[in-house]
């Protein structure tokens, strides 16, 4: 994973930290479930998007083609923090 910029962001040093956690549980001697997996993807997907997106949540609903509600209780469900918190 490259920075987008000369300087490191707290979110990619966040998305590092999950693809290091990926990693370690799939290597592991007690690998995730499934359910697991899928939540970890859904998380990242969305994180990498938010940051795309330059927290700007209106846009990545719209790249994620989900409606804003569904991305902001997702933001909730994963305690993804991206900016300002305004209401969905």
């Amino acid at each position: 994973m490259f920075a987008q910029s000369p300087m490191i962001s707290v979110e990619e040093i966040l998305l590092a930290m999950d693809v290091d956690y990926y990693q370690e549980a799939l290597y592991s001697d007690h690998p995730m479930s499934l359910a697991e997996f899928l939540d970890f993807q859904e998380r990242y997907f969305i994180r990498q998007t938010l940051q795309r997106c330059n927290g700007n949540k209106q846009l990545a609903a719209q790249k994620l083609n989900i409606d804003r509600a569904t991305l902001w209780r997702k933001i909730k469900k994963h305690k993804l923090d991206f900016g300002k918190e305004d209401s969905p």
